[in-house]
């Protein structure tokens, strides 16, 4: 882990022994926090809104889609746990499970690899100006894409 960590980071995490691996309250809310606001730039990405990404019941496959993409890069971008994730979309780790599944395969295709990548930079400029991303060198984040 880098010198700067993430805000989510700074809260403590849910311990594997002892208690009931309840996620504390502090931290329960900086996820949702930042699975919001990654959920926001999906759906504007995607043509949808936030409110039809947290619906609970099953969506048409265009939000969907988005949904899935944005359950990705929470998971991915905020260094968060699936179950974390799925609390925060109203949905269990076994579904942010398929949907980062999903995303990964999608990945295959060059022109959706391009499109998330540029969106997960779009996302990760918005999470470090809010302090809710990892604090990595910029050009080393970017230098994976």
């Amino acid at each position: 882990m880098t010198t700067e960590q993430t805000y989510i980071q700074t809260a403590q995490k849910p311990g594997k022994s002892g208690g009931s691996g309840a996620i504390p309250p502090e931290r329960d809310r900086l996820v949702r926090r930042a699975c919001r606001e990654v959920g926001r730039h999906v759906a504007e990405a995607h043509g949808v809104t936030l409110a039809e990404l947290l619906t609970p019941n099953r969506s048409r496959a265009k939000v969907a889609a988005a949904r899935q993409v944005a359950m990705y890069l929470s998971h991915t971008l905020l260094s968060t746990t699936m179950t974390e994730v799925g609390r925060a979309f109203g949905r269990d780790r076994k579904t942010v499970s398929h949907a980062c599944a999903a995303v990964e395969d999608m990945r295959d295709d060059k022109a959706v690899d391009e499109h998330l990548a540029a969106l997960e930079r779009v996302i990760e400029d918005a999470l470090v100006a809010a302090r809710m991303c990892p604090g990595k060198d910029r050009e080393v984040r970017h230098a994976r894409h």
